[in-house]
């Protein structure tokens, strides 16, 4: 039966479910046939067209875009948003955004299921071709002389890209085989670094007793670290809640006391560790106050920052109606400067972030 032949038998024929019933078998397949091969010309044409029509609509969505920063060729349209000249249209937002989120979904795929570069091959080429650079690049070396100030600068800044990008192809060095002595050696220098170790209150305000210069043994405290060198303690630090009532926000602790017998990097590990063990325990902001006559040169090796200078020099811990109050000792009246770290920026108030800017 020729297409001719076949369009007609089909156009006569009234499409109905008593008409398929009363059909031979030739004739049903025939009509099948004719309506698959309509029907696929006419989903391949609205394929093309929907393709055709949702790029123009995405070109035109990144020209809403662009203009809410420039002037476009946007006015004649009347319409003052994407969704609204979505609809002025008659095409459906949630239809939009179904075809982009197909058309990303193909791209994606088709991307992951392309055929892997052979990694080793592309290196193989990359050998040779950095040989024969090695080459050119020890000639320009050797007549550096002559070179262009500007080529030479575009030059450097090439090969340190090139070096920047090979870094994690860098492997680490092979260990050697250490001898008796060279393990002897390091076994000795691990026995002599510092190790952070947990310390009773008791066993802190000793040290504190002890040791500080200017500063008494606490009763209260929220954690306590030591740190040892050889089996030795030889410092001790001791946190609590702020002294001051107005820093006292519950996210805010101090290091009131902090005491070593002069051990080299001794004072930086024990901030660092308050620090750290601070954190841990939910804090985000830890400080401490020094004379306005110390450095804080440990506390800048652990990376605190000033935060305040001047404060205190008066004797208001005083209390007359208490005889067992604060004395009046003579660093009463030297100023301090408050030192902090902070430890979680998105819990502190907003007037504590001016710090972290």
């Amino acid at each position: 039966m020729g297409k001719s032949a076949l369009v007609k038998a089909t156009a006569a024929v009234t499409v109905t479910p008593a008409n398929y019933a009363g059909m031979t078998a030739t004739a049903l397949d025939n009509l099948i046939k004719a309506q698959h091969t309509q029907c696929k010309a006419l989903y391949s044409k609205l394929e093309r067209n929907s393709e055709t029509l949702y790029l123009a609509l995405e070109e035109m969505e990144r020209r809403f875009e662009k203009q809410q920063r420039y002037r476009t060729d946007l006015k004649p349209l009347k319409a003052p948003t994407w969704h609204g000249y979505l609809q002025s249209r008659g095409v459906q937002p949630a239809a939009y955004r179904k075809w982009k989120s197909r058309r990303n979904q193909a791209a994606r795929i088709k991307t992951e299921t392309s055929a892997p570069v052979e990694v080793n091959v592309l290196a193989s080429r990359l050998v040779a071709e950095c040989e024969s650079l090695s080459k050119s690049l020890a000639t320009v070396v050797e007549s550096r002389g002559g070179l262009d100030p500007a080529i030479a600068k575009q030059l450097t800044v090439a090969l340190s890209y090139a070096a920047r990008i090979a870094d994690p192809l860098c492997l680490p060095p092979a260990r050697e085989n250490l001898s008796e002595d060279a393990k002897a050696a390091r076994a000795l220098r691990q026995a002599g670094e510092l190790k952070k170790v947990p310390l009773h209150l008791r066993q802190a305000n000793e040290l504190v007793a002890q040791l500080h210069r200017h500063h008494k043994p606490i009763h209260v405290a929220k954690f306590s670290i030591g740190v040892e060198k050889d089996g030795q303690l030889c410092g001790a630090a001791i946190c609590m809640r702020p002294a001051s009532r107005a820093l006292d926000d519950g996210k805010t602790v101090e290091v009131c006391r902090l005491v070593t017998d002069g051990t080299d990097n001794a004072c930086s590990l024990l901030y660092a560790a308050c620090a750290k063990t601070a954190k841990e325990m939910g804090y985000s902001k830890i400080q401490t106050y020094l004379l306005d006559s110390e450095p804080g040169t440990s506390l800048k090796g652990a990376g605190w920052v000033l935060e305040k200078t001047r404060c205190g020099g008066t004797a208001q811990g005083f209390r007359k109606n208490r005889p067992n109050g604060h004395k009046i000792t003579a660093v009463t009246f030297e100023t301090k400067q408050r030192w902090v770290k902070l430890l979680n920026s998105a819990a502190l108030p907003k007037r504590q972030l001016q710090l972290a800017a």
